[in-house]
């Protein structure tokens, strides 16, 4: 009798604490699941006047990126590298980001390109934000969202990123996307000689004054030496 007592004890604390694990385990899974389907595509937008700094690239020398808002619904990224510059413009909804401008071998930059004619119109991210949502451009590029939520590491720090794939003329690209800074890394890789891969991480990232100046040569001379230059 007491054998059979100290059973049903026993079993009734078993089943109590297996009934709070599984509790607390559907809350967790939940929580996961409910921050994954309330990604926003305005989450992945870098933020204004911000100044970031990458490693490889063009001859392995590195670039940097400027991000200005040129409207509330449109952002311009300076990119900056040893041999030349260039100039995109994304539009924002909430459905996609669109590059609907680009200007490539730029010296120094206007002051305005939101007011200058469209010459582009491509996604380069588009809703839901989940993995598996995929879309094609008129270039035939295949674009698809290959992980959320994936840890990169750069010499920059740790980022929880969206992981956007890309397929085009051979290669393949993958994009990493943190929240609020826009991409960080990116993978290019040939498909044909696979061990042939370039490799671009933020090692840098801050706030710049939002009056810089990027439409003088010796401005964006003296930002190469010393953003490049010094992490060389």
């Amino acid at each position: 009798m007491r054998r059979l007592f100290q059973f049903r004890y026993l079993f009734t604390i078993a089943t109590l604490v297996i009934a709070i694990l599984f509790t607390l385990y559907s809350k967790d899974t939940v929580n996961t699941k409910n921050n994954l389907s309330n990604l926003q595509i305005k989450d992945y937008i870098p933020k204004n006047n911000l100044l970031k700094v990458f490693n490889g690239g063009f001859e392995n020398l590195g670039s940097i990126s400027i991000v200005k808002n040129a409207d509330v619904d449109e952002y311009v990224i300076y990119n900056i590298n040893s041999a030349t510059g260039g100039i995109s413009v994304y539009r924002v909804t909430d459905d996609f980001i669109k590059l609907i401008y680009f200007k490539g071998e730029v010296e120094v930059f206007d002051k305005n390109y939101s007011s200058k004619d469209n010459n582009k119109d491509t996604i380069v991210l588009k809703s839901p934000i989940k993995k598996g949502t995929s879309w094609k451009d008129i270039n035939n590029t295949q674009y698809e969202i290959t992980g959320v939520n994936k840890k990169i590491n750069t010499p920059s720090g740790d980022y929880n990123t969206l992981e956007l794939t890309l397929e085009k003329k051979g290669y393949e690209i993958k994009k990493y996307y943190a929240k609020g800074l826009g991409v960080v890394k990116t993978v290019t890789k040939d498909l044909e000689f696979e061990d042939l891969q370039i490799v671009e991480s933020l090692i840098k990232v801050e706030n710049i004054n939002p009056d810089i100046q990027l439409n003088n040569a010796e401005k964006i001379k003296d930002l190469l030496n010393k953003y490049l230059n010094d992490n060389r």
